[in-house]
């Protein structure tokens, strides 16, 4: 079955995102390493990989693009710069080839950028304000004189981009969150069930993605790394405060901040995480709210949907033309 003929059957994508992200996939599917591909859409010919896994961020300027505009992604829970990611990214970029793109690694194990919060940073992050998670991209972003950006992110990066959304100076006109964590109210050792869950459908996504995306994982951060990452104090805090929930209160906050902002939700209503049920209800509630909202459902697709890398970036083209 061909990448378009897959999204074909995922949702009713329009026939432009089809297009654009099938014929990208379709010629990687056909490689076996990721190093080129990561290359030409996310480093260039003049930065070396370690040095880009080693950042705290990323700033991607095509060519030809607005220099005042951005395209803000925000990574899973745990989620550094590496290979895996970086790949990723490359995947959204070659969908949106005119389009700057910034972000920013995630606390993780101690080979890749890992933030450290103070005390009270962790209290904030704890209690739902992931504010000191942003504070680097944000200020980045001001530095850089940016004036309006879109944003994403997958699961807990699903947070951060509405907590960018509020927190941050520019303006925003669209917003395409995935997956996110906060649909429910869970303790945390409910959600680390949750989680853990969620990597038992991992490996078909990844086969669905092509060999290339295979050898970029190897050379990642892997489960050990990452179930080491989890461990850290900040990650501790990040998961208190996801297990707090209120996924429907931070979009409307966030939505309040920039009325005319177009907000693209996007879940699979098999997800171990992102319970579709209450999902289902809050965009319900925005949708009656506010007139910009919209509704992604990816029937039967589960949690770690992102790693089918080319339905992650029809998702994104879609939600960025909402």
């Amino acid at each position: 079955m061909t990448t378009a003929e897959r999204l074909e059957q995922y949702y009713d994508f329009d026939q432009e995102v089809i297009d654009t992200v099938s014929s990208v996939a379709e010629e990687q599917m056909q490689a076996t390493d990721h190093e080129a591909f990561i290359a030409k859409w996310v480093l260039g010919n003049n930065v070396d990989l370690k040095e880009v896994e080693k950042a705290s961020i990323l700033d991607i300027r095509p060519l030809e693009h607005d220099p005042k505009a951005a395209l803000m992604i925000h990574l899973a829970m745990g989620q550094p710069l590496d290979p895996n990611n970086l790949y990723q990214i490359a995947a959204i970029a070659s969908a949106n080839p005119d389009t700057r793109i910034i972000t920013a690694g995630n606390p993780s194990t101690s080979k890749f950028h890992a933030s450290k919060f103070t005390r009270d940073q962790r209290k904030a992050i704890a209690g739902g304000n992931f504010f000191p998670l942003n504070e680097d991209l944000l200020r980045y972003a001001h530095d850089e004189r940016i004036e309006t950006v879109d944003l994403y992110g997958y699961s807990f990066g699903a947070d951060k981009a509405l907590n960018a959304m509020t927190a941050g100076t520019f303006g925003v006109e669209r917003v395409v969150v995935l997956e996110p964590v906060t649909a429910m109210t869970r303790n945390v050792a409910t959600l680390g069930i949750a989680f853990g869950s969620s990597g038992g459908a991992l490996k078909d996504y990844v086969e669905q993605s092509g060999p290339a995306f295979r050898s970029a994982r190897n050379e990642s951060i892997g489960m050990v790394g990452f179930n080491t990452s989890l461990a850290r104090l900040s990650n501790f805090a990040i998961a208190r405060g996801l297990a707090k929930g209120n996924f429907e209160a931070r979009a409307a906050v966030a939505l309040e901040a920039h009325i005319n902002a177009k907000l693209a939700v996007a879940w699979g209503t098999k997800s171990e995480l992102a319970n579709n049920e209450e999902l289902e209800t809050a965009v319900k509630y925005l949708r009656d709210t506010y007139i910009n909202v919209s509704a992604i459902r990816l029937p039967g697709h589960k949690h770690a949907v992102a790693n089918d890398v080319w339905l992650q970036a029809a998702v994104v083209a879609q939600g960025l033309k909402a």
